[in-house]
């Protein structure tokens, strides 16, 4: 199941939001923060899926915007490239 769906440019401006799981605002703002940071540290020849408290994060960077999914544990990372064009 994906919990969430964000876009947000390389400067860290969150573009698009897609919540598919209902959270506090305050908790929305809180993961946000903390995972846009976190991928934006990453070096672009990492891997593109990281563990996240009890959850897959996958994300794909595009030209200057970055896609990101929340999965649950289950799930395979394979299945966000195939729904967004990429597999």
């Amino acid at each position: 199941m994906m919990h969430f769906m964000l876009l947000f440019s390389r400067q860290g401006k969150l573009r698009l939001q897609k919540w598919y799981v209902a959270h506090p605002d305050k908790l929305k703002k809180k993961i946000t923060r903390e995972l846009v940071t976190t991928i934006l540290a990453r070096k672009p020849k990492m891997c593109s899926f990281l563990e996240w408290k009890d959850l897959k994060v996958v994300y794909k960077r595009y030209a200057s915007i970055a896609a990101q999914d929340l999965l649950q544990e289950e799930e395979t990372p394979q299945g966000f490239f195939e729904d967004h064009g990429l597999g």
